[in-house]
């Protein structure tokens, strides 16, 4: 709840990225979560299908973030027909804007 009102926002055409640094709560490590509500597909498999790409593109960019986050995701409609690569590059655009990647 804190991070949705405290945190700062990215909005894109396609998802909205919160963030804040996590020293807030003296995390010592970065934490992500990603929000695919039913309304952008009443079907679970594809909602899940996002929020995987979403996790195995995270994964890589791990070594490359500049400290510790707190990152939320909200996915709209228009990322079910995202290619893995369409999507990877408009998060590295949001977490690069951020200045959480390098």
């Amino acid at each position: 709840k804190d991070l949705f009102l405290s945190g700062k926002k990215i909005v894109s055409p396609n998802f909205t990225l919160i963030y804040k640094p996590s020293d807030f709560w003296r995390e010592k490590e970065s934490k992500t979560g990603f929000v695919v509500s039913s309304a952008v597909s009443k079907k679970s498999t594809a909602r899940n299908k996002i929020k995987r790409r979403a996790r195995a593109i995270i994964f890589k960019f791990l070594t490359n973030l500049i400290g510790h986050h707190f990152l939320i995701f909200i996915f709209r409609k228009q990322c079910l027909d995202f290619s893995f690569r369409e999507l990877e590059k408009e998060m590295f655009t949001a977490l690069k804007e951020a200045g959480i990647i390098k």
